[in-house]
């Protein structure tokens, strides 16, 4: 799946590159309109050139919430539990032989399956964290400077 993704990116990515030169220079004239433009241009860039990140991050956290919430049903099964959507609890059951058996294998295959996956959902939730926090603190200071009255100081 993720070498899918990096496949696609690669296509976009050369698809675009001719443009990248152009959005570059746009931004850098954009600073003749204000150096807060200038700063949402740049952490609008960054959001394009980052796309790939979010999108593998977005990828990963999904199948990471969905090893998580199977990993819980199996371990109920196994216990012998199930959950009740309707009243919102967990009542007993009786499993057969053969769910028993069937949900061991699957629980098993999925516990040793999970440090792979739960790295892989930290490789990719460590740059699309560091990328937010960047971004955050660029439109701290956009914020900043639209509302700093530096008019009245100069003056």
């Amino acid at each position: 799946l993720c070498i899918l993704g990096v496949k696609c990116f690669q296509v976009v990515y050369l698809l675009l590159q001719p443009y990248l030169p152009w959005a570059v220079r746009t931004v850098a004239l954009s600073g003749i309109a204000g150096f807060t433009l200038l700063i949402s241009l740049v952490s609008d860039l960054l959001s394009l050139l980052t796309l790939h990140i979010s999108i593998f991050y977005t990828i990963s956290a999904r199948w990471h919430g969905v090893q998580t919430r199977v990993l819980g049903s199996l371990w109920r099964l196994f216990r012998g539990r199930k959950r009740n959507v309707l009243r919102g609890r967990i009542d007993a059951c009786d499993y057969s032989l053969d769910q028993l058996l069937l949900g061991t294998l699957l629980f098993t295959l999925l516990v040793f399956l999970f440090p792979t996956t739960f790295i892989y959902y930290l490789l990719f939730c460590i740059p699309y964290l560091f990328v937010g926090i960047v971004q955050a603190v660029i439109r701290m200071t956009v914020s900043l400077m639209n509302h700093f009255p530096i008019s009245t100081l100069v003056l």
